[in-house]
């Protein structure tokens, strides 16, 4: 990404974090998500930039490795800001005044955005720093357990523990996996009601 762009970019998802959810907001103000009699149905990529964003900080450590240390720190810091941006989405979901029309949400990121960033590192493996490599895997085990514990990513147990099939595991995904045997099995409930958000394990961003 060029430089002046992810400076823009990272400016505005830090120190704004709900700028990423405007256009869920405008949504449900409009009432346009009620149209969808399943909320399944709902397209989450129309929502919010944060499975491209994920993506981007999540290959940055290996796509941008030769570049100088402020390219590496704005990665770091527009990860960051996304996380915080899921925070902010976990709270909308709890907020009182947006219950009858947050029940229309289903997440922020599907497994299937997880699947295809895991795809790109697998792809990237062999020619990758170790350490950088190792780095891109922290970040999307950070990403994801936060997600989870936000309910940012709704999820069958078994799918999402199959899209990391394949990746060199490091301790913090080992951990993020093994979290997801105590918690439940499913990352929204029946009636698409956003289920209570697990407890995160503690993370170094």
């Amino acid at each position: 990404m060029p430089v002046p762009l992810l400076e823009v970019t990272t400016d505005w998802v830090s120190t704004q974090p709900m700028l990423c959810l405007s256009y869920l907001h405008h949504q449900l103000a409009s009432g346009s998500m009620q149209s969808f009699h399943n909320p399944k149905d709902i397209p989450l990529e129309c929502w919010t930039p944060i499975p491209g964003l994920i993506n981007w900080c999540v290959l940055a450590p290996i796509m941008e490795a030769d570049t100088e240390w402020k390219t590496h720190l704005l990665y770091s810091n527009l990860h960051y800001g996304v996380l915080e941006t899921m925070i902010a989405y976990a709270t909308m979901l709890h907020d009182q005044r947006l219950q009858a029309t947050m029940r229309f949400c289903r997440g922020l990121i599907s497994v299937t955005d997880i699947q295809r960033i895991c795809d790109n590192l697998k792809l990237l493996a062999k020619d990758s720093h170790p350490s950088k490599y190792e780095q891109s895997v922290d970040r999307l085990a950070q990403a994801t357990q936060v997600a989870l514990s936000t309910s940012s990513l709704p999820f069958l147990k078994e799918e999402l523990k199959s899209a990391f099939i394949g990746l060199r595991q490091t301790r913090l995904l080992q951990i993020v996996v093994g979290h997801m045997d105590t918690g439940p099995g499913m990352g929204y409930s029946g009636d698409s009601t956003p289920v209570t958000p697990q407890t995160a394990v503690p993370m170094q961003y």
